[in-house]
């Protein structure tokens, strides 16, 4: 089984992922995480969430290095350079597949065309999961295949199409032999523009958040 590589994004976490869980049963894994600071300035977050995303990135670090996974660490200040960045890591770690769980924003969805596309044209496959969320946007539908506009009839159809496998916990990897590849150091976060950042209010880290 070849080498796959799962690309964290907003999903920081070794629990119930759904694409680390894929990955790890097709074969050996390395994660990356890309950051992109510029990008989500642009989008309107604030010091206080990219530093928190930054404390989690981290911890999901720690968490990675308990399972012998690696996490390969890039600055790409914007989406633009995700699709060079991810091709330039499967070139030089001769990965077979790319897992990764789906974003559905509008900039998020073109970042992952163009990667998606990048690689289609390298001959390296890539699957798309769907993670934290029971259906993919637009699968539960009214009979005339339209969306939902009222709750009530929303949430009797997605209590009525619901299965068990949609709803249940992934397998955390087990610990996997060590790679040859060494994590990458996560480098200071820029100048965030001065506002102050409160760690104590909001612990990094997947014990944190299920306390």
């Amino acid at each position: 089984m070849g080498l796959q590589l799962v690309w964290f994004r907003t999903d920081l976490r070794v629990h119930d992922n759904t694409a680390l869980a894929a990955a790890a049963a097709q074969g050996p894994v390395v994660a990356v995480f890309l950051r992109s600071v510029k990008q989500w300035q642009r989008h309107g977050h604030g010091a206080n969430k990219i530093d928190f995303w930054h404390r989690n990135v981290r911890a999901l670090k720690e968490s990675l290095n308990a399972l012998n996974i690696p996490l390969l660490f890039r600055d790409i200040d914007t989406y633009d350079g995700a699709a060079k960045a991810i091709t330039e890591i499967v070139a030089e770690h001769d990965i077979e597949r790319v897992h990764f769980n789906h974003q559905y924003p509008l900039n998020e969805r073109r970042r992952d065309l163009t990667v998606l596309e990048a690689l289609k044209a390298k001959g390296v496959p890539a699957h798309g999961h769907h993670d934290a969320i029971a259906f993919a946007p637009g699968t539960l539908s009214t009979g005339k295949g339209e969306y939902y506009s009222v709750f009530t009839p929303f949430a009797k159809a997605w209590h009525k199409n619901v299965t068990e496998a949609q709803l249940s916990l992934r397998d955390t990897p087990a610990k996997q032999t060590p790679l040859s590849i060494g994590n990458n150091a996560i480098a200071a976060l820029p100048d965030l523009g001065g506002t102050p950042v409160d760690k104590n209010a909001w612990p990094a880290g997947e014990e944190a958040a299920a306390d």
